[in-house]
């Protein structure tokens, strides 16, 4: 039920209508007054009923609104409307019953047994206008009711003890303040109800009317207003109640009833449209039907086989080429058996099935000595329905195969050819420049040119350091690649070992304008390694740190011990090495292309000597590097 549509028939009301409700008012209220001249004490008996029947309608009304609106204002109501039930009830009794309890009611605002005083009224009025457009569920409502209740009671009992006129103006300004707030809290939020009359208005108008009246008749005796003013008050109050248990009625007959038949209505709407549906639904499913029979029919026409299973794994249609590979002759035979009576799956695939619809899924098995690959696809989500595609892999697997031996092969090949050029390049250098050096050497002596004779011995040093390097690693690749690679591990003191083998190196590391640094944290390091196998492992990592480090740069030698190993660490200040391709530069003929634009020669065999070498004595070797920051490389030799 929309709630502003209904406030708006409750308690607005346009001139037509209040001109007719007072009207039924004053016929009802004259013929009262006409009844009480023949017999008054069982007119006011009626009367005293009647009010009681009224005020315990108007409670059922908020009980229903309160629990229809959720405004807190209809519980106020409720105390207000039960009380006052009370009151009508405790002044229906004989005069000697409760006499204690209606001179307390009396004294606190409740003259008579069927009219509150004006303060007690403009005090609800004040509470209804207040909280008439509060939603919330807040209990500051009842505690501020309670609160202004007890001030007016407590105003009341003074006013009747005490007959002093300080009380008296007390009460009036109380009266005035509620009037006043009342008034600013019902120009609040005026919205569309503008046009007609508010009935809580109306009754507060009159009621201040009233009050001011009163007020006058304190000093000038003006009865005859008065009881005009009352009159006309009793008038409109009594309209409002007419009209207020009227319209409630009415439209509580229309939300049970005409919401009732409105609801069928749509219910009827509704089954209609679900007949309609279902006749939609069956030609539907009719088409679909013939449609899966066309899709079967297709299904067993393609190459591969096919199984349709639902959740159970059991199986609902498969081609002919499926039961070619599971041995069977009809569809028959295997419907509604299990998939995997026929296939060995080697996983759940229940779970795969029931969760088929989060996206296709795919295995391989193991079928006849051939590789299959299975393939998952979701058929009928309601259903849990799953089509299994699979595809014989052995043909593809061997095709794959192949390839990778021809490319093997070609590369191989290709590391053979690059291999040999490589090997001319690195032999006929060297041998090129010493027999040159010789021959000049031949004619310096004779000029007795000692200074260039001792350049040209130190050029020849050189060329025959790089042959002996070349010689090495030919000889260890071959050892390693015939599996014939031994170490025989000596108990020596390694720092002494590599101190002296870089100082018999130091004189050609100098040479190419390159700093070399040694440092250690003992003197005196002992571990078992090879001594032959260590100097080759030196060799080509100070060798490999001079090509790639320019001028005044350095080499640096660090030997670290600890209790379980010893770290050697031969590092350069040089161009570095990429992420990439550390690796894999272990490996045999892995060549950067940093290399390529460098001067120096290489053809990727000595870190893959220095790898084996270190493995050989039971060591291990990683590389920490960075393009520009420098390589180091870390040996572990463990005790």
């Amino acid at each position: 039920m929309d709630y502003n549509n209904f406030r708006m028939k409750i308690y607005y009301i346009d001139m037509k209508k209040l001109l007719s409700y007072i009207l039924i008012s004053l016929i009802f209220f004259s013929m009262y007054q006409i009844a009480l001249i023949y017999d008054f004490i069982a007119i006011y008996d009626i009367v005293q009923a009647l009010n009681i029947i009224i005020v315990m309608i108007l409670l059922m009304f908020t009980i229903h609104l309160k629990s229809l609106t959720k405004k807190q204002i209809y519980g106020i109501l409720q105390i207000f409307l039960f009380i006052m039930c009370i009151v009508f009830m405790v002044f229906s009794t004989p005069e000697n019953q409760f006499q204690e309890l209606k001179i307390v009611l009396s004294k606190i605002g409740y003259s008579r047994c069927y009219e509150f005083k004006s303060l007690n009224i403009v005090l609800l009025y004040y509470i209804i206008a207040k909280y008439k457009d509060d939603t919330g569920i807040c209990n500051k409502i009842y505690l501020e009711y309670i609160l202004l209740f007890g001030i007016v009671s407590f105003l009341s009992l003074i006013n009747n003890i005490i007959y002093k006129n300080f009380i008296y103006l007390l009460y009036i300004i109380t009266t005035a303040v509620l009037l006043i707030a009342t008034y600013r809290y019902l120009n609040i939020n005026k919205g569309i109800f503008n046009k007609k009359i508010y009935l809580l208005k109306l009754n507060l108008n009159i009621i201040t009317i009233d009050f001011i009246i009163r007020i006058f008749m304190k000093n000038i005796e003006i009865y005859l207003l008065v009881d005009i003013v009352s009159v006309i008050k009793l008038l409109i109050y009594a309209a409002t109640i007419l009209f207020v248990i009227v319209n409630i009625a009415k439209e509580n007959y229309n939300f049970i009833f005409k919401e009732t038949v409105k609801t069928n209505k749509k219910l009827e709407e509704i089954n209609k449209e679900i007949i309609e549906s279902n006749y939609k639904l069956e030609e539907a499913y009719r088409k679909l039907k013939d449609r899966h029979l066309v899709y079967k029919s297709f299904l067993g026409c393609l190459p591969d086989p096919i199984v349709i299973i639902n959740n159970n794994l059991r199986i609902s249609y498969c081609n002919s080429n499926f039961l070619k590979i599971i041995e069977k002759e009809n569809l028959r035979e295997v419907v509604n058996r299990r998939i995997d009576n026929y296939i060995n799956f080697n996983i759940d695939i229940r779970k795969i099935v029931v969760d088929i619809n989060r996206g296709p899924y795919s295995t391989t098995i193991d079928k006849d000595d051939k590789k299959v690959e299975v393939r998952f696809f979701s058929l009928n989500g309601e259903e849990s329905e799953c089509i299994l595609l699979l595809k014989d892999l052995t043909e593809e697997i061997k095709l794959v195969s192949m390839k990778e031996e021809l490319e093997s092969i070609k590369m191989k090949e290709e590391i053979k050819k690059n291999f040999l050029s490589n090997i001319s390049h690195d032999l006929k250098i060297p041998i090129s420049v010493i027999y040159s050096a010789i021959q000049l050497e031949k004619i310096l002596i004779e000029n007795n040119d000692i200074e260039k004779i001792s350049a040209y011995n130190e050029i020849s040093k050189q060329n025959c350091f790089l042959l002996t390097k070349f010689a090495n690693n030919l000889i260890d690749t071959s050892k390693i690649d015939s599996e014939n690679l031994e170490a025989h591990l000596v108990l020596d003191n390694i720092v002494e070992f590599v101190e002296d083998y870089l100082d018999s190196l130091s004189t050609h590391i100098k040479s190419k304008g390159i700093n070399i640094l040694f440092d250690t944290d003992e003197e005196e390091i002992y571990v078992y390694f090879d001594k032959e196998m260590m100097q080759r492992v030196i060799l080509n990592l100070v060798s490999n740190s001079l090509k790639f480090t320019n001028e005044n740069g350095t080499i640096f030698i660090n030997i670290k011990d600890s209790e379980e190993e010893v770290l050697i660490e031969v590092g350069d200040t040089g161009i570095g090495m990429s992420k990439e391709f550390i690796k894999k530069a272990f490996k045999k003929y892995e060549v950067e292309d940093r290399v390529k634009n460098n001067s120096s020669t290489g053809f990727g065999v000595g870190l893959f000597v220095v790898y084996n070498l270190i493995k050989a004595q039971n060591g291990d070797v990683e590389i920490i590097s960075d393009i520009g920051k420098g390589t180091i490389f870390t040996i572990k030799l463990y005790k």
